[in-house]
């Protein structure tokens, strides 16, 4: 990962006790937010009941529309989208340095991992669009608000709860739902791009995580961090929850 790029993934399935791809590391080697292959059950145990109404202020609301017009870009148009990492990387040295608002970051792979990037988008079929779910951007605030201030990492909140447990307590019932996050000073586009390159995970986790095609729902926060100064979550469920955001088109 980037010096200033950390990122990991979660991934849970409504049946069974399954965890998404990860890198496969012992503790002593692990780098912070690498704890993704926790072996989370996907059954929240939370009452089921009518799905809630949720309502987000001004500002999370744009940022969700963000999040979701980039990811949703890069679903939908993956060959496309190939010539915005390019150009994103465009002054990578040899040295796996290259410039970002100023300042120097540092791969951990560098350029073969941009070319393997673009490779892969260039090639990918594209897959639906996600829609907008306030709810779901309520449970990713949450984590933000959980972490954020004592400076913690990775998909386990304070309470023990996944990715699914935190989604079912805003929806008001059992959800299937995968997670993303980073930390780190980025844009919508920064992050998405940071999360398709997946740089210095072997296994390109995120990537697959963002191209799963059987995600129907988004939601997303952002926020500050004690550590690496702002945070970002993306939540997306297997279930069609939807509020009046359309799917965005490119």
């Amino acid at each position: 990962m980037s010096t200033r790029f950390m990122s990991c993934l979660a991934f849970t399935l409504l049946l069974g006790a399954c965890a998404g791809p990860a890198t496969t590391q012992d503790d002593a080697t692990r780098r912070p937010g690498d704890d993704a292959a926790g072996g989370s059950s996907g059954r929240p145990d939370v009452p089921i009941t009518r799905l809630k109404e949720c309502s987000l202020g001004t500002a999370q609301k744009a940022t969700q529309q963000a999040m979701l017009d980039e990811l949703n870009f890069v679903r939908t148009q993956p060959a496309r989208y190939a010539a915005v990492v390019e150009a994103n990387y465009a002054g990578l040295g040899e040295d796996r340095i290259y410039l970002r608002d100023g300042v120097r970051i540092r791969m951990t792979e560098g350029r073969s991992a941009v070319r393997e990037a673009v490779a892969f988008l260039k090639q990918a079929r594209p897959v639906p669009p996600l829609r907008a779910f306030g709810c779901l951007s309520v449970a990713a605030q949450g984590h933000v608000k959980d972490q954020g201030p004592r400076g913690t990492i990775g998909h386990a909140g304070s309470d023990g709860s996944d990715p699914s447990r935190r989604a079912a307590k805003a929806l008001g019932r059992k959800a299937a739902c995968g997670e993303n996050i980073s930390y780190g000073p980025e844009s919508p586009r920064e992050h998405v791009i940071g999360l398709i390159v997946d740089d210095g995970v072997a296994n390109r986790g995120h990537r697959e995580n963002i191209f799963l095609a059987e995600y129907r729902s988004f939601g997303a926060a952002v926020g500050p961090h004690k550590v690496y100064r702002q945070m970002a979550v993306h939540v997306m469920c297997f279930e069609d929850f939807r509020d009046d955001a359309a799917p965005a088109s490119r």
